[in-house]
């Protein structure tokens, strides 16, 4: 499988997994069955606004996609247009995809843009700039806003051949909160290891990058370390027991809600459990994560990034999705590197 394969598969992935659990955000495992006749979520369906009104829905269709997308969009423009991370310029492409849609995005995500954005129409007069930090709001922020839009990073890296992490520069622009900012290194350093993936031992293979991730975002060090840190170590610790006792035990013992505390132990979960398997590992994200666009979107990308785009299913390849492969196309011509 080649590069460019990995990179598209991962792109896709993110936008499946956001188009197919968009309708269900925030509904439980019985609403979603009440729902859809006990069948659960199988392919893209249109939002279910008459059955609990959810005014985030109200502009969007059948495979439409929300923030999980157009936030990874937006990083990935600012990628292939900077040829590299450049802070200043990922602002922008924030500004300009808050400009263009807000539909289905997060308040902390939003309020912050909106500071930026009257930052450079007051061309530094008043709100924020993107180099100082957003303001620190207890039991706020600590959402997914971050780790749902990395996963350019994560291919621009693997394709570079370095170690560098960038979630932690990326999420100085929206959120303050540890959570938020190790939930996207996390994420992050999923993708990137799981697209050297060339068919070893599939479990062990998983559980290797785990403990490299988790490695990585403390080094060893004792300081102060997240929530999502300390159930990411459970997860680690309990990695046997999740891969073969039901989906209940590992939601038990990591959670499932909109935190990222919550929601990234879980997606990572629901990864190592189908990581042989796009299909079924997003449909168990979307039919059982609370969040389900944001955790589809994660495994997907997760899977895109290890399996690669010929293992996504033909009924997935939407054309209304292929702006994701065009986007991937261009960042793998950018950054791609031969040696």
């Amino acid at each position: 499988m080649n590069k460019l394969d990995k990179v598209r598969g991962c792109f896709l992935g993110v936008a499946v997994g956001d188009a197919l659990g968009m309708p269900i955000e925030g509904y439980n495992r019985d609403e979603i069955l009440f729902i859809t006749e006990n069948k659960g979520i199988t392919d893209f369906i249109g939002p279910i606004v008459q059955w609990k009104s959810d005014v985030n829905q109200r502009d969007l269709n059948c495979c439409s996609t929300t923030d999980d997308w157009a936030l990874t969009k937006a990083v990935a423009i600012s990628l292939i247009q900077s040829q590299g991370f450049d802070l200043l310029d990922q602002a922008l492409a924030h500004v300009a995809a808050y400009e263009t849609n807000t539909c289905g995005w997060g308040q902390t995500t939003k309020s912050s843009l909106k500071e930026t954005k009257i930052y450079f129409d007051s061309r530094g007069r008043m709100g924020k700039s993107p180099f100082d930090l957003p303001a620190i709001i207890e039991n706020k922020g600590a959402g997914n806003g971050v780790a749902m839009k990395v996963a350019p990073l994560a291919m621009m890296s693997w394709l570079r051949h370095e170690e560098t992490a960038y979630a932690t520069y990326l999420s100085s622009l929206t959120h303050s909160s540890l959570e938020a900012s190790d939930a996207g290194l996390l994420i992050e350093l999923m993708i990137r290891y799981s697209a050297d993936y060339q068919n070893q031992n599939s479990k062990e293979f998983d559980k290797n990058n785990l403990q490299k991730s988790l490695k990585f975002l403390y080094n060893g060090e004792f300081g102060q370390q997240s929530l999502l840190y300390a159930k990411a170590v459970s997860l680690l610790h309990n990695f046997d027991l999740i891969m073969s006792k039901p989906l209940d035990f590992s939601i038990a013992l990591l959670g499932n809600g909109f935190a990222a505390y919550d929601s990234i132990p879980l997606a990572l979960a629901i990864y190592f459990r189908n990581s042989d398997n796009f299909t079924s590992a997003i449909l168990e994200a979307v039919n059982f994560a609370k969040d389900s666009d944001t955790v589809g979107s994660i495994v997907g990308s997760l899977l895109g990034a290890k399996l690669g785009y010929s293992n996504i299913p033909l009924q997935w390849r939407r054309g209304e999705l292929k702006e994701s492969l065009a986007l991937a196309d261009f960042l793998y011509g950018v950054f791609y590197d031969s040696n």
